[in-house]
């Protein structure tokens, strides 16, 4: 959110597209050549079928637009904590 006055404005922001865990788990994979360990349960009691943001008012109000796909965002998350992982490590 951001102050607007004295407002409070709450956006949204991303691509408007949205993933399963099970797509984001594969992209990460393909992107970053690492394994992941994971197991596949049952529904769980209130989980939504699909939920994902309108990123409509964001991209009005302050002009903003998503750059990276949810691919190259995860491909980048994973070389900014490599990177500082080998320089801030103890």
């Amino acid at each position: 959110s951001i102050n607007d006055g004295d407002q409070k404005v709450v956006l949204n922001l991303g691509t408007g597209r949205g993933a399963t865990v099970l797509e984001l788990i594969n992209a990460f994979k393909e992107r970053t050549g690492q394994q992941l360990e994971y197991s596949i349960g049952d529904r769980r009691s209130g989980d939504v079928p699909a939920i994902y943001a309108d990123c409509s008012f964001g991209e009005s109000y302050i002009n903003w637009k998503a750059r990276y796909s949810m691919e190259d965002a995860l491909e980048h998350a994973w070389k900014w904590e490599n990177y500082i992982k080998e320089n801030h490590s103890n």
